[in-house]
């Protein structure tokens, strides 16, 4: 009997140490399982995030791609009428050096017909007509000197701007780049 006693305590003993056994290992179990699920769904909304940031950077980097064509759009057309007013400022200069030019012919025309009556009345014209060729021959030099001044203001406006100048100027002012 003390035999029997002793298999049933050793199989009671077994079963309960099964019982506790199994809890104990069932309970580790649902706890590992509830956080594989909960790890799932942080990973589920993680990249729910990831696609919703991705989006949005697209549809950001395209809205800025559009302001860059519109503002290089806005910028080739300012180019564009920058240099046909460039143009046309080099045209005009071109047709004011011209007027100038045959300005400068008939003033010297003029200032050497005065000279040349100047000279001839020295020997015997009366004091008024030498003094109004004289002041005529005044008026003439200063006109001849402003005119030499305006056509050397021209020729350095139409005169051709070294590259290295142009590009030094579109740095300093921050403008496009020329290579």
């Amino acid at each position: 009997m003390f035999d029997t006693l002793r298999v049933v305590t050793a199989t009671a003993a077994l079963l309960v140490a099964g019982w506790i056994g199994h809890g104990i290992g069932s309970s580790g179990r649902e706890a590992a399982e509830a956080r594989i699920a909960k790890l799932e769904g942080v990973l589920h909304e993680s990249e729910a995030r990831h696609r919703d940031a991705q989006i949005a950077l697209a549809a950001e980097l395209r809205s800025r791609e559009a302001a860059f064509e519109a503002r290089l759009s806005e910028m080739k057309v300012s180019f564009d009428e920058q240099k046909v007013e460039m143009i046309e400022a080099l045209d005009d200069s071109q047709a004011q050096l011209a007027d100038l030019a045959q300005r400068r012919r008939d003033n010297d025309a003029e200032l050497a017909r005065v000279r040349k009556a100047l000279a001839a009345s020295a020997t015997g014209s009366p004091g008024r007509l030498r003094d109004e060729l004289r002041e005529r021959e005044l008026q003439l030099v200063l006109l001849q000197g402003q005119l030499r001044q305006n056509t050397a203001g021209l020729n350095c406006l139409s005169a051709p701007v070294p590259a290295e100048a142009v590009r030094t100027l579109n740095r300093v002012a921050g403008g496009p780049r020329s290579r």
